[in-house]
C-alpha cells in the first residue's frame, strides 16, 4: 500500500520560495488545488497518483503537485484551482500560493538568453549512463567546456579539485554506495554557493521539491532537452558576473 505524505499549510512558504527560484524545474508538474467531492469529508489519499506532492490548504483544502489528474470526478475530489504546467505558468502558480499563505509572491526567475554570457563557463556533469553523457554532452561542447564522470566518487573529487561554475548531477547510480544527495551535501558543505543542477529520470514533484529544498538551484527531468541546460547556463553566468 503507498503512502502519501501530507505537509504542514506552513511549508507552502517554502514551496513558494522554490517554485520562484527556480521554476524551469516544474516542467511537467501540475499544480491542483482540492476539496472533497459534495457529500464528502475527506480525500482518499490512496487515490493519488504515486509520489506526489500534498501540503494542507486553507479550509481543509489540499495542495497537490504531481502528474495531471485526468479525471478528478473519479477520485471523488473537486478541483478548486489548477495549473497545468508550473514551468509554463509559474506566476499562476504563486498567485494561488499567495491566496494559501497569505503572503505577496514575486517571480525572480531570469529568462534565458545566451547574450548574458560574459565568459565560457566550466561544467562538470556526473551520470552514469553513457547515453546520457553524451547527449548532454552534445547540449554543451558548442558552449562551455565540460568534463563528465561516471560516479559520485568522482564527482566529489573532480568539484574540490577544478570548482567549476555549473555541476549537473545525477541522483541515482548503480553499484554505488552514495547517491547524487550525498554529493550535493558534501559539496554545499564546503561551497554554499555552488551552483548545482539535479538532473534525473525520476521528475517525479516529490523528487524535484526534495532536491530544491536540499539545495540544488535546479532541476531538470529527463528526457533531456537542451533548453533545460542553456538556461541554467544562462544563470549561472549571471552568478558569475556579478561575484567578478
Amino acid at each position: 500500500m503507498k503512502s502519501i505524505f501530507i505537509h504542514p499549510h506552513q511549508e507552502l512558504k517554502t514551496l513558494a520560495r522554490l517554485i520562484e527560484t527556480s521554476a524551469a524545474s516544474w516542467r511537467g508538474v501540475a499544480y491542483y488545488c482540492l476539496k472533497p467531492a459534495q457529500g464528502r469529508n475527506n480525500i482518499d489519499l490512496e487515490a493519488l497518483p504515486e509520489k506526489s506532492l500534498c501540503f494542507e490548504g486553507v479550509g481543509g483544502s489540499l495542495i497537490y503537485l504531481g502528474k495531471p489528474i485526468a479525471d478528478p470526478v473519479s477520485l471523488s475530489v473537486d478541483v478548486c484551482a489548477m495549473v497545468p504546467d508550473i514551468a509554463a505558468n509559474p506566476r499562476l502558480a504563486l498567485a494561488l500560493l499567495q491566496e494559501e499563505t497569505g503572503e505577496p509572491q514575486t517571480l525572480d526567475e531570469i529568462p534565458p538568453s545566451q547574450k548574458g554570457r560574459t565568459k565560457p563557463l566550466s561544467v562538470l556533469l556526473a551520470d552514469d549512463d553513457p547515453m546520457t553523457r553524451k547527449l548532454a554532452e552534445g547540449f554543451l561542447a558548442k558552449h562551455v567546456k565540460t568534463l563528465t564522470v561516471e560516479n559520485p566518487r568522482k564527482a566529489s573529487a573532480n568539484f574540490a579539485v577544478l570548482h567549476p561554475d555549473v555541476m549537473f548531477l545525477d541522483i541515482h547510480y548503480q553499484d554505488e554506495l552514495h547517491d547524487g544527495f550525498d554529493v550535493l551535501r558534501n559539496i554545499l558543505s564546503t561551497d554554499r554557493n555552488a551552483y548545482v543542477v539535479i538532473v534525473s529520470g525520476d521528475g517525479n514533484a516529490s523528487t524535484i521539491y526534495k532536491s530544491l529544498k536540499e539545495g540544488a538551484r535546479g532541476f531538470i527531468a529527463k528526457p533531456l532537452k537542451a533548453e533545460d541546460f542553456h538556461w541554467h547556463l544562462d544563470k549561472a553566468a549571471m552568478d558569475v558576473s556579478r561575484a567578478a
